[in-house]
């Protein structure tokens, strides 16, 4: 069977009482799974507590008022089914399997079992003792007490430096009455996500659900991780360190770990395919080159563990001879240290990683229970069920050069943490395992700059593809050159500030016409031949304009640089603007004016924009008027542009593979001879940052839809609440923010809504906007309105928080894994003052907002007297 022929319709919803459930069919076999995924482990009890929780697991098939002691697991043996559970970190999960034809029973009993266990006191000192005896076993597992180690190592002796399972100590001082109440807090309704998946009619897998775990009160959980457990509070390491455990053992084992981001990290996917890459399969790295051609162990494995809302650990396992400890350790961890550098994951590498993920997602998938478990896992994330899909686009998209980076950030040998089992009697000491360990990673040394490339004044060393070299070419020219020795794309972007922001009335337009025309020729090369030699190349060279700025960029094949170099440097200091090409590009901009006015949308929007800012520039489209454009002539296009270029500083931000200190040199022999001032640009706009007046505008076009717009004024990119407003509009948008959830899925009052939000070197603007039938738009202003002006009544849940937050640093990411998008993003952000390294802090000041943040800048913003409306279509519904 193909694997696509078995796909299966998903339908997740929030009961009234607040548990999440999702439901899934699939009638290849009479078999269904049920599932009860809570949101508690370890990580949220009380050092008093520690351990509760998978105690509580234990206890909650020993009986419920309905059901005696032993009568659940004998129930479920009877319809031929089997029943089980697991703790974790951050969840507790019982599942459940059996015939599909007990539907009923098995979601009533599992209903049961969760909010009515009965705590019978007999059972619950005999499950104390069964614990106990679990804990003593775990002590006595190697592997388990390796891995405890490397927890408590890392993360301390708090937190995930604790056992899920707790300690003998907290086990034997819990109470009934203790347990009881750790269950009241935790168990509720809204802390719990139930999935079924398999041979089930999904409108009769509903009313059973709502009948069983919808009946419960709803009722409000704690706020999750206490402050003993956030991970964030746990200091990374500064330096190795190295613990070796001694005692009665015949197999030596190492562990070399590093501590890496969470499951919905960008780097997390790149970690997993590098650790596939070194340590799964006889054809990995470690089983291919160390164990059978070098023989210096007999066995290793190499994984992530990613939890949910926490950091992970990178680990490789290594099983070793007690003569060859020393060999195997300095091995390993020169084959890590090659996966950040000279030897990375080759595409051969990737293509085997990603089928073998592949087949282990069809294995995974040809069980319920295994779906089941699949999608219960993803509603614990901020993408919900089409976590597993995201992830998967991720391993997809991963090259060589970004499994490299992660590497880089993360396999840090100063942060490493190596844990080594040995017999009592080895003479194997911890600083010979922490020399090996760095030996191996020094045959492996990082790229760095070659000494000496310090640049003087604003000069910053440069020590990693995170840095960028800053320096000033000449006065007004400044440069910052972001180093990516494997790169084998080039990219450079020169900006300066104009664009809209320069314009008057009269020039409406002018930097978007200018610019359209820059890089086409020049004194040196004709139209056609500049062109041609772009063209044939596979390059790219033009200009630019925007809100704040103007300017010109190349991006091309590393090899083509100094072939680009020369045409980007002619056309900027010797422009030509032919008269034919501005003839044709003039008809484009003309038809495309003409062609916005066929938009309702685009007229919203506009309308809005006027409303919203008045006079000053950001109320006029950038491609400016039909009367300013039908007036602009190449010569005199030409002229303004020359004189626009002097008179303010320029930054040239470059990403490549070319030697920092030799681009310097080319830059400053290219434009020795042009002098751009110094003095930062004056505009007229400065003087005029008044608003627009609150109002309301409805203009009549004849459509299907009616278009509605409302907006507030916004803030500037310096502004210290930039964060916590891309927050705050994230929450309202997206297929999970509240816009969508309650006017088009809930509502149904339209097919797309959408957050606005715009910035500028001037404040911007925050609104919303809609499309919905004519009938609809009273109650689609109202809800609009409704929908923002509540960010203002109270602050957004933790979890809306952290999902807002976690897609933008996401998106964030996947935007910049493009050598142009960091050029552009680093001169733009140099010359609005904000730094060049402005992308790699964002991420930073995004995980920092809390709900308190969006709140606080929800009442600064969202001021209802200030409010802009415009709704353009009929006037009232059509007959």
């Amino acid at each position: 069977m193909n694997v696509d022929e078995n796909k299966r319709d998903v339908v997740r919803e929030i009961l009234p009482n607040g548990i999440e459930l999702l439901l899934a069919e699939d009638h290849f076999s009479r078999s269904v799974a049920i599932q009860c995924w809570v949101r508690v482990g370890s990580l949220d009890e009380t050092h008093e507590e520690r351990g509760m929780s998978h105690y509580l697991e234990h206890m909650l098939f020993k009986g419920t008022a309905r059901r005696a002691v032993g009568e659940i697991a004998s129930t479920v043996e009877a319809c031929g089914g089997n029943i089980n559970a697991y703790t974790t970190f951050d969840r507790t999960v019982f599942y459940l399997t059996l015939a599909s034809k007990h539907l009923d029973t098995g979601i009533d009993l599992l209903a049961d079992a969760v909010f009515h266990s009965s705590f019978d006191e007999v059972e619950f000192e005999r499950e104390r003792e069964v614990i106990l005896e679990e804990i003593k076993r775990s002590l006595d597992d190697p592997g388990s007490k390796v891995g405890r180690k490397i927890f408590e190592t890392i993360y301390g002796k708090a937190g995930m430096g604790r056992p899920i399972i707790g300690d003998a100590d907290s086990v034997r001082s819990f109470s009934r009455d203790m347990l009881a109440g750790f269950h009241r807090r935790w168990y509720t309704p809204e802390n719990m996500s139930v999935v079924i998946v398999g041979d089930i009619d999904l409108a009769e897998a509903r009313e059973l659900v709502l009948k069983t775990f919808g009946g419960e009160v709803k009722r409000t959980p704690p706020p999750r991780r206490n402050a003993e457990a956030v991970i964030g509070q746990q200091p990374r390491n500064t330096e190795p360190r190295v613990v070796l455990l001694r005692g009665d053992y015949k197999q030596p084992r190492l562990e070399i770990a590093f501590r890496v981001p969470g499951l919905e990290a960008f780097d997390t996917a790149p970690l997993d395919l590098a650790a596939f890459a070194a340590g799964s399969g006889d054809l990995s790295r470690f089983s291919w080159r160390l164990r059978d051609e070098r023989q210096v162990l007999t066995a290793a494995s190499c994984s992530v563990y990613s939890p949910l809302q926490q950091d992970g650990i990178f680990e490789a396992s290594v099983f070793v001879g007690e003569d060859g400890y020393l060999d195997a350790a300095s091995a390993v961890c020169h084959e890590l240290a090659k996966l950040c550098e000279e030897d990375p994951v080759t595409e051969m590498e990737l293509a085997r990683a990603r089928a073998n993920l592949r087949a282990d997602r069809i294995y995974r998938d040809e069980t319920v229970e295994g779906q089941a478990k699949s999608l219960g896992y993803s509603l614990m994330t901020s993408h919900k069920q089409a976590f597993d899909e995201v992830y998967w686009t991720h391993i997809c998209s991963a090259t060589s050069q970004t499994v490299r980076e992660s590497c880089r950030a993360w396999l840090n040998p100063q942060e490493m943490v190596i844990v080594g089992l040995v017999p009592e009697s080895s003479e194997i000491t911890e600083e010979q395992v922490l020399k090996a360990c760095l030996e191996g990673f020094a045959k492996a040394p990082r790229q760095t700059v070659a000494p000496g490339l310090v640049s003087s004044g604003t000069g910053r060393k440069l020590q990693n593809s995170d840095k960028a070299l800053v320096t000033d070419i000449k006065p007004g020219l400044k440069l910052v050159y972001k180093y990516n020795p494997q790169g084998r794309l080039f990219s450079l972007v020169a900006a300066s500030e104009g664009g809209l922001r320069g314009e008057s009335p009269q020039e409406a337009g002018l930097y978007c016409s200018m610019t359209a025309l820059l890089a086409k020729a020049s004194q040196d090369y004709s139209y056609e031949e500049m062109l041609g030699v772009v063209e044939n190349l596979g390059a790219s060279l033009d200009g630019f304009s925007g809100k704040d700025s103007f300017g010109m960029q190349f991006h091309c094949l590393t090899e083509h640089v100094d072939v680009l170099l020369d045409l980007f440097a002619s056309a900027l200091a010797h422009p030509v603007f032919p008269a034919d090409q501005w003839t044709s590009t003039q008809r484009e901009i003309l038809e495309a004016i003409k062609a916005k006015d066929d938009s309702p949308g685009g007229v919203c929007i506009r309308n809005l924009q006027e409303q919203m800012f008045g006079d000053h520039p950001y109320s006029r489209p950038t491609y400016g008027t039909k009367e300013t454009v039908s007036a602009y002539t190449a010569e005199f296009l030409q002229r303004r542009f020359v004189e626009l270029r002097d008179q303010g500083p320029w930054v040239i931000s470059c990403v490549g593979s070319l030697d920092p200190e030799a681009m310097v040199e080319k830059l400053s022999a290219v434009f020795k001879a042009w002098k751009p001032t110094s003095t930062p640009r004056k505009f007229a706009s400065d003087q005029q940052l008044s608003r627009g007046k609150p109002s309301k505008r409805r203009i009549e076009k004849d459509r299907e839809q009616s278009h509605l717009a409302i907006g507030f004024p916004g803030i500037n990119w310096a502004d210290s609440d930039r964060a916590s407003l891309d927050v705050l509009v994230n929450i309202l948008g997206g297929h999970g923010g509240r816009l969508f959830r309650k006017l088009r899925d809930r509502d149904s009052l339209a097919y797309s809504v959408s957050p606005i939000v715009s910035y500028g070197k001037h404040p911007g603007a925050i609104g919303s906007y809609i499309a919905c039938a004519p009938a609809k738009v009273d109650q689609a202003v109202a809800s609009l309105k409704r929908e923002m002006l509540s960010m203002t009544q109270s602050p957004p849940s933790p979890e809306e928080t952290d999902r807002s937050k976690n897609y933008i640093v996401g998106s964030h990411e996947m935007d910049l894994q493009r050598s142009d998008a960091q050029a552009m993003t680093m001169a733009l952000m140099e010359l609005y003052g904000l730094g060049y390294d402005d992308f790699r802090s964002y991420p930073k000041l995004i995980e920092k907002v809390t709900p308190g943040d969006v709140h606080r800048v929800a009442k600064r913003l969202l001021v209802e007297p200030l409010l802009c409306e415009v709704i353009v279509g009929h006037a009232s519904p059509p007959l």
